[in-house]
C-alpha cells in the first residue's frame, strides 16, 4: 500500500512539472549588439528548456584594421578586427553544459562543441533597470576572463540570454562587459508569448570541431597576421611588451588556467 502511494506521489510530481513547463510559452528577443564601432541585430528564440541564438550576416562599413598603441619604443597592444560579421547559430539546453554553435575561420564554417563552465551568477540586490515594459534586476558573472553585467526580467521566466549566457531567474534583456560597457547587448524587441514555429537547424556539412581546437586555430590565425605586420616594420625596429588580445569576451579558457 505504501509503495503504491509513493508511486502515485512521484507520478503526480512528474506530471505537475511537465504541466508547468508546458504552460510557459516561448519567447523571442531581438538585441542590438554594440561592438567596436558598429551595431548589429541578433535574435534569441527560447523555450523553458532550450534556446537558439541567431546572428545575422552583416557588412561592416569600417574596414578591418590592426592597431598598435604606440608608447615609447613601440610598446603596445595588437588587436584584430574583421570586415564582416558572419551568420551563426547557437543551440543549448538549460540542464546541459554542452552547447553547439557555428563559427567561421577564413570563411570556412565549423560546428563547434563547447563545454561551457557553470555560470555562478552573483545577484545584486536593490539595483534595477527598466527595459521596455519590464523591471530588470542586476547580476554579475566572471566568465572566461571577463566580468559580465546582466539585467534580467523575473516576469519572463526563461533562463537564457545572448550567446552562451543562461542560468538567471528570467530572460537577460541587457548584457555587457563591466570594464568595456561599449561592448554588449540590449533588447530592442520582446515577443512573449512567441507562437511561430522554430525552423533553425545546423548545416550537416560544417566541419565538427571542439572548442579547444577551434580556439587554437583562431590563435594561429592571429599570430600569422601579427607576423605579417611585424615583417613590414622598418629594419632594426625593436618591439617589446606586445600582447595579442582575442576579440570578444572570452579571453581565458578553462584549460589555460
Amino acid at each position: 500500500m505504501k509503495l503504491k502511494i509513493i508511486k502515485t506521489i512521484v507520478l503526480f510530481l512528474i506530471l505537475s512539472n511537465w504541466a508547468v513547463a508546458q504552460t510557459i510559452p516561448a519567447i523571442m528577443v531581438e538585441y542590438q549588439k554594440k561592438y567596436t564601432g558598429f551595431v548589429g541585430t541578433e535574435m534569441l528564440y527560447a523555450q523553458k528548456d532550450h534556446a537558439w541564438y541567431v546572428i545575422q550576416p552583416k557588412k561592416v562599413n569600417q574596414a578591418g584594421t590592426t592597431k598598435i598603441d604606440e608608447k615609447d619604443d613601440m610598446h603596445g597592444i595588437i588587436t584584430f578586427k574583421t570586415d564582416d560579421i558572419k551568420p551563426a547559430k547557437y543551440f543549448q539546453k538549460i540542464d546541459n553544459p554542452t552547447m553547439y554553435y557555428e563559427a567561421y575561420i577564413e570563411n570556412k564554417p565549423y560546428l563547434v562543441t563547447d563545454s561551457v563552465p557553470e555560470m555562478q551568477w552573483q545577484l545584486i540586490p536593490g539595483q534595477t533597470r527598466q527595459i521596455g515594459n519590464y523591471t530588470c534586476n542586476k547580476a554579475e558573472l566572471q566568465f572566461r576572463g571577463t566580468t559580465m553585467v546582466a539585467y534580467y526580467a523575473p516576469d519572463l521566466p526563461i533562463s537564457f540570454g545572448p550567446l552562451k549566457f543562461k542560468g538567471l531567474p528570467g530572460v537577460i534583456l541587457e548584457l555587457y562587459a563591466k570594464d568595456h560597457p561599449e561592448f554588449g547587448w540590449l533588447a530592442s524587441k520582446i515577443s512573449y508569448p512567441y507562437t511561430q514555429p522554430n525552423t533553425y537547424t545546423f548545416n550537416d556539412k560544417d566541419e565538427k570541431i571542439s572548442i579547444k581546437n577551434y580556439v587554437a586555430l583562431l590563435d594561429k590565425q592571429s599570430k600569422t597576421k601579427f607576423n605579417v605586420i611585424m615583417s613590414r616594420a622598418p629594419k632594426g625596429t625593436q618591439f617589446s611588451n606586445i600582447k595579442i588580445y582575442r576579440p570578444g569576451i572570452e579571453q581565458v579558457f578553462e584549460w589555460e588556467k
